[in-house]
């Protein structure tokens, strides 16, 4: 269209959509509007020469197209204008956009494609992390103390357990430690872990004070009583038997007096020998005194 008639069609869209819209009342003007834009959008979708892939725009244009579409997703909604023929009874049809008649529904296809190609990769992406931390790591754990062997224990032969006492057997193996005294039992589920094991490799000892083990012949399998902390553990496949026993208010005296500073103790089970493991509180600092300073300063 020459410059005459978009001068033409400005004015009777003004008087078709503007605010003082009358071209409803002018039947002339309303036939020469419907004619020229008719004109224009033949104009404007008069073929294209294709690109280098016909019937798609180039690459860049995709792009771009693609993020004015994504724009427009979020973008506030124009508002309303009330028709200019309405209150006449009459309702013209907007004009078409340029935008979509140069872009036909065909040419919409890539763009729309490509908008649920990018919108698969970020779902990906986000199940990717999702998962990954669903998963988690595995973080290594010490399977040691790092606390320091202080002993290792031999059976003391001369120590006579009563058969019976806490599921000791007759001929069972003991040991004593700074008033405590250790010796092998049965795991019958009374004694050792708690639950009986049906593992006849299983090994299981108890620790309480030396004071506290009765001799032989006073001994009543039937009907006797203990009093004070009793330690027991049984060992579990590869697992051997530990028993931990804390330094307390319970602790023997001479077991407190050998470690002043100890926290606790471990004692495991090793065949016929148990070795002894000491945690100990950290050594205190001396506290300074206001005469502590070096005469220099």
């Amino acid at each position: 269209m020459d410059i005459a008639l978009e001068e033409e069609l400005r004015s009777l869209r003004a008087r078709a959509y503007g605010p003082k819209a009358d071209i409803s009342q002018d039947a002339a003007a309303l036939r020469r509007l419907d004619e020229l834009e008719t004109l224009r959008r033949e104009r404007i979708t008069a073929p294209i020469a294709p690109t280098a892939d016909a019937g798609e725009l180039p690459e860049d244009d995709l792009w771009d197209e693609t993020d004015r579409e994504v724009r427009a997703l979020f973008a506030p909604a124009p508002e309303a204008n009330p028709e200019p023929g309405a209150m006449h009874g009459q309702v013209l049809a907007a004009p078409t956009d340029s935008a979509d008649a140069a872009h036909p529904a065909t040419d919409r296809t890539p763009r729309r494609r490509r908008l649920l190609w990018v919108a698969s990769l970020v779902a990906a992406a986000v199940g990717g992390a999702g998962l990954t931390a669903a998963v988690g790591v595995m973080l290594p754990v010490s399977t040691s103390s790092g606390a320091p062997q202080i002993a290792t224990l031999e059976a003391n032969s001369s120590i006579t357990i009563p058969q019976g006492f806490f599921g000791a057997a007759a001929d069972t193996q003991a040991f004593e430690f700074h008033g405590l005294t250790l010796f092998q039992n049965v795991n019958n589920g009374i004694f050792g872990n708690g639950s009986a094991s049906s593992d006849p490799t299983s090994s299981c000892f108890v620790v309480l004070g030396s004071d506290q083990v009765p001799a032989p012949e006073e001994f009543d399998s039937s009907s006797w009583g203990y009093e004070g902390p009793v330690y027991s553990a049984c060992s579990t496949g590869v697992f051997p038997a530990a028993v931990s026993v804390p330094f307390d208010g319970d602790s023997p005296e001479e077991l407190s007096a050998q470690f002043p500073s100890g926290r606790a103790l471990q004692f495991v089970l090793d065949g016929d020998r148990i070795g002894v493991f000491l945690d100990s509180k950290p050594a205190s600092t001396p506290e300074s005194t206001p005469g502590s300073e070096s005469a220099g300063e």
